[in-house]
């Protein structure tokens, strides 16, 4: 198969980014609910409830993955011929098998040609940055109130660490979002190739569940989860160790007030 053209024919076709922005909406959202049901169900340690929920979204990042590639190579359910709902198509993307074609991640998604590393990112970057700024305001003011009572109270300290270690979480959430959605013409054109190469080496089966795609999304995206992960622990055994009783994040934010 023509790796290079295959992954140049997706970028230009398909605004991959954007795809990865729903992909992470999804992800983030899995989190979020994921902690909503264990704090209705009385698990009310952060210690836990934060990592798992991250573990949990972690997985739902690449249950997504999959159905975007059922949507655009055809799903195991599909006829015979490979047809149905299959986005790419035959037509678009042939095969041709040389023999010396191996899939191997290569990062950086404004390496590749096409719309899905255009430069008009740069001005999805000026929206996010705002979103960013406006989302850290409420924190970084909560954290200066606290910084200045921490200076008579050294209670006011435990909720300086506290805060900090909450923000830098989110600094953390936020960072793995944008480091994803610019690779995403990387992440998901390499994830493609390797489904639709599985797929027609192993015609009988048409399967989605090769290693390959998995191999090369987890490569991809380990880091960046490994250290939302790592904050989420950190930050969440900190908040449960020094305010017990603070099972949100807002419990923090209130007792600055």
């Amino acid at each position: 198969m023509d790796r290079k053209r295959f992954i140049a024919s997706l970028t230009k076709r398909f605004s991959l980014r954007l795809h990865m922005t729903l992909i992470l909406l999804a992800t983030s959202m899995a989190g979020v609910l994921t902690s909503k049901w264990m704090l209705a169900i009385g698990l009310h340690n952060v210690a836990f409830r934060y990592p798992v929920s991250v573990f949990f979204a972690y997985l739902v990042f690449f249950l997504a993955i999959k159905v975007w590639l059922w949507i655009m190579t055809g799903s195991p359910a599909s006829s015979s011929n490979n047809t149905g709902y299959n986005l790419l198509g035959s037509n678009d993307f042939p095969l041709s098998f040389d023999g010396s074609a191996e899939p191997a991640f290569v990062g950086g998604g404004g390496k590749f040609d096409g719309g899905g590393a255009s430069g008009d990112f740069g001005d999805n970057l000026v929206v996010v940055d705002s979103g960013v700024g406006s989302a850290l305001g409420g924190v970084g003011d909560a954290v200066g109130d606290v910084v200045g009572a921490a200076v008579k109270d050294r209670g006011g300290l435990v909720l300086v660490i506290v805060l900090g270690l909450l923000a830098f979480l989110l600094c953390c959430v936020l960072g793995a979002g944008i480091f994803l959605v610019w690779e995403a013409p990387a992440v998901l054109a390499e994830a493609a190739f390797n489904a639709v190469l599985a797929a027609s080496l192993v015609r009988s089966t048409k399967r989605m569940n090769e290693p390959d795609w998995v191999g090369s999304v987890f490569k991809a995206t380990w880091m960046p989860f490994a250290i939302v992960f790592s904050m989420a622990l950190v930050a969440g055994s900190a908040m449960h160790h020094y305010l017990p009783k603070a099972i949100r994040v807002m419990d923090v934010i209130h007792k600055v007030r």
